[in-house]
């Protein structure tokens, strides 16, 4: 039972090794609450639910410097800036790569 656990914590780790800016997953915020952030930002992009960068705290429930410093802190695809959002970067919204998708569908897949 403990080693079936440590291998389903083991594949979100894995998986944000490969999408963190650093390489190491706990850098700029808790390995937990990334994996939350982008298990949320996949499935609202399947949706076809556009995600600003401003509601990334309230969709996780945290301080927003915090939200914010997650968001740096991983390779998650892009942040699109259109018309009004260039005078307001945090209206930008997050876009998750194809490769980053497929990541973290791997993992749910297999959890």
């Amino acid at each position: 039972m403990m080693l079936q656990q440590q291998e389903r914590f083991a594949l979100p780790t894995y998986a944000l090794e490969r999408l963190s800016r650093s390489g190491k997953p706990e850098t700029f915020g808790s390995v937990d609450d990334k994996w939350r952030l982008l298990v949320i930002l996949l499935g609202r992009q399947a949706q076809a639910r556009k995600t600003a960068l401003r509601d990334v705290h309230t969709l996780l429930d945290l301080p927003q410097h915090v939200a914010f410093r997650l968001v740096r802190g991983l390779e998650l695809g892009r942040l699109i800036t259109v018309g009004a959002c260039l005078h307001d970067a945090f209206a930008a919204e997050l876009e998750l790569t194809e490769e980053c998708s497929t990541l973290v569908r791997r993992v749910l897949a297999r959890g």
